[in-house]
């Protein structure tokens, strides 16, 4: 979890199974909110984020190695993205 997030309830989903259900921060000068890890399969799956219970997005993503998905929530158009990366982020 990355940018703007601020006491915000956020549950995440991969392939409809739980991932992560809290109250997350983001840490200011990091961009960091939080961290969760999943061993998954190569193939396709989704990916849904739910925050405050009213922005839910969903995407679709494959996967053929290691992969790290940063998450972002645009607090003016109370969106989330999704960055995929082959490497982990730096804070």
């Amino acid at each position: 979890m990355q940018e703007s997030f601020n006491k915000d309830n956020v549950r995440v989903y991969i392939d409809n199974q739980p991932l992560l259900s809290t109250e997350l921060t983001s840490n200011p000068s990091l961009g960091l909110a939080g961290s969760v890890a999943t061993v998954n399969t190569e193939g396709n799956h989704v990916i849904k984020v739910v925050v405050n219970d009213n922005t839910i997005t969903t995407e679709n993503f494959t996967q053929h190695a290691d992969l790290y998905i940063g998450i972002k929530l645009n607090k003016t158009s109370n969106a989330v993205s999704f960055v995929y990366s082959t490497h982990k982020f730096t804070y």
